[in-house]
C-alpha cells in the first residue's frame, strides 16, 4: 500500500461536532483498519445476502484488495490517508492530485463518525 509523505491536520468549521481531525498516510500495518472501514460501507449488502460470516469475510477481503489495487494503478498521483478524529481512526480519504484538478477518489467513514461533519471537513482541505 502506498503512503503519502506528511501528516495533515484539519480544523473543522464545526469543532463541537467533529473534534480535531488529521490525515495520516496509510502504512503496511493499517490493513486491518482499512478492511474494517471498507466492510462498514457494505453492511446493507451483508444483510441482503445473508451469507455465513466466513463466506462474507472472504468476499469482503477480495473486494477490498481489488478496489485498492485498482485505485493504486488507475491514478497518477494518489494519496491514501487514514482520517483520524481526536487521535482515533475514523475513516479513510483517497485523493488524486494533478495540475488540472484535485479529485476525491474515495472517502469512507466508520458508522460512529458519519453525519457529524467529518467528511465535509475532509473535503475542505
Amino acid at each position: 500500500m502506498s503512503t503519502a509523505p506528511a501528516n495533515t491536520s484539519l480544523r473543522s468549521p464545526h469543532p463541537e461536532s467533529c473534534g480535531a481531525l488529521a490525515l495520516q498516510p496509510i502504512g503496511s500495518g493499517d490493513e486491518a483498519a482499512l478492511l474494517a472501514i471498507f466492510a462498514s460501507t457494505r453492511e446493507q449488502e451483508r444483510e441482503q445476502f445473508g451469507w455465513p460470516e466466513e463466506q462474507w469475510n472472504a468476499f469482503i477481503r477480495q473486494q477490498f484488495m481489488a478496489q485498492h489495487t485498482q485505485y493504486s494503478t488507475a491514478y497518477a498521483n494518489p494519496s491514501f490517508d487514514l482520517v483520524l478524529r481526536d487521535g482515533e481512526i475514523a475513516g479513510r480519504l483517497y485523493v488524486d492530485r494533478s495540475p488540472q484538478e484535485i479529485r476525491v477518489v474515495d472517502i469512507a467513514l466508520l458508522p460512529r463518525h458519519r453525519r457529524q461533519g467529518v467528511g465535509g471537513s475532509c473535503c475542505r482541505l
